[in-house]
């Protein structure tokens, strides 16, 4: 199990793809060398942010070992294994485990209506199999049909040591994050997610961490350490300056992730853009407003 307790930005990288919809891993090193420049933390690989839900589960084990390849050891990597059936979860959280990622990040089965016993029994035998990774329970009802709540996320944790971390991305982000702090008491630490979208309101209700988009890395970094200098005010200031673009880029899940894609290329991170997820395409009203968004936020190409 990881010791150190990980804390800070660890940006989703997303999953590279060729136009025909083939995983472009030679694209990977590139995607971690940048994060890892700019600052972060670690890096995070394989969630909603990486279009994992449209990869087989080989594919996710060849981007796994591709992504912890290219970090070599330099940083803490975390990957998600999510999946709608237990002993797949196990047998990705296993891989990951076994390939050196820190922290294997699961979501709950996306089935309205699963039971607390049935969700409990699903996290306790991926939290055997991630092992010696430690284990984070990823709270997503924003995007899933199922929320955990803070009441289930101390059930796991006190039946299972390697369980150690909540990304929670239920909202109202600010309200949702302290509940599961105070909840939580320190037997698990809590990341704020969502792209970075709420990143200001996480930390303030007592996040630790976050897992954002790739493109928007740097700003990230720079907002959580103000932030935990306990310069509010300079956190705040870059918050509002980036806010803009995040708040345009996460109308829907594909649009942003064929506007971060199309970020990082632009910003030398990514050359292959395909995307899997349906509906992620960017017409040129949708690039203009990326371009000036982007722009305001302090990137510009």
């Amino acid at each position: 199990m990881q010791a150190t307790l990980l804390r800070g930005v660890f940006p989703m990288l997303p999953t590279p793809f060729y136009g025909d919809g083939a995983l472009a891993l030679d694209d990977v090193p590139r995607l971690v060398d940048f994060a890892l420049a700019q600052g972060s933390a670690g890096v995070a690989a394989l969630g909603l942010g990486g279009e994992a839900s449209f990869l087989t589960p080989e594919e996710r084990k060849e981007v796994a070992r591709e992504v912890l390849r290219a970090v070599a050891g330099r940083a803490p990597v975390i990957v998600g294994c999510t999946a709608e059936d237990t002993a797949t979860a196990c047998a990705l959280a296993a891989h990951a485990a076994g390939h050196g990622a820190a922290v294997v990040m699961v979501a709950p089965p996306n089935r309205a209506g699963i039971s607390s016993a049935e969700l409990e029994a699903h996290y306790s035998q991926v939290a055997l199999a991630a092992q010696p990774a430690a284990l984070m329970v990823q709270d997503a009802p924003s995007f899933l049909a199922v929320e955990l709540g803070p009441a289930l996320a101390l059930r796991l944790a006190e039946r299972n040591d390697n369980v150690r971390y909540v990304k929670t991305e239920a909202v109202p982000a600010g309200v949702k994050v302290s509940a599961m702090v105070e909840a939580l008491q320190g037997r698990l630490a809590v990341f704020g997610g969502h792209g970075g979208l709420h990143l200001l309101e996480e930390l303030d209700a007592g996040a630790i961490g976050t897992i954002p988009g790739t493109e928007v890395v740097d700003a990230c970094v720079a907002i959580v350490a103000a932030h935990q200098a306990g310069r509010r005010a300079e956190a705040e200031e870059r918050y509002r300056q980036v806010l803009p673009l995040l708040v345009y880029t996460f109308q829907s899940l594909p649009f942003f992730l064929a506007c971060a894609k199309e970020v990082l290329r632009r910003r030398g991170a990514l050359r292959a853009t395909g995307l899997r997820i349906p509906g992620a395409t960017l017409d040129g009203r949708a690039l203009r407003g990326l371009e000036r968004h982007a722009r305001l936020a302090g990137y510009s190409w």
